[in-house]
């Protein structure tokens, strides 16, 4: 399991998607990870990375898909 990535607030910087999915099946505890002293500038940087890697995930996934479905 990847550890959900908190602020010291409790804020999620990564792991929303994690997180939405463990409310959904009903866990009330999750994995977490907690980032200290980071300033608001690394977290926001980390949220755009994480996003950005999601991101080309996605579009890699997506065009294999396309690929097997063209053959």
């Amino acid at each position: 399991t990847v550890p959900i990535l908190v602020d010291p607030d409790g804020g999620v910087i990564a792991g929303h998607g994690r997180l939405l999915a463990a409310e959904k099946i009903g866990w009330t505890r999750v994995p977490c990870l907690v980032a200290r002293d980071w300033s608001e500038e690394q977290k926001r940087l980390y949220v755009i990375a994480d996003n950005q890697l999601a991101l080309d995930d996605a579009q890699r996934s997506l065009c294999g898909c396309r690929r097997m479905t063209a053959v």
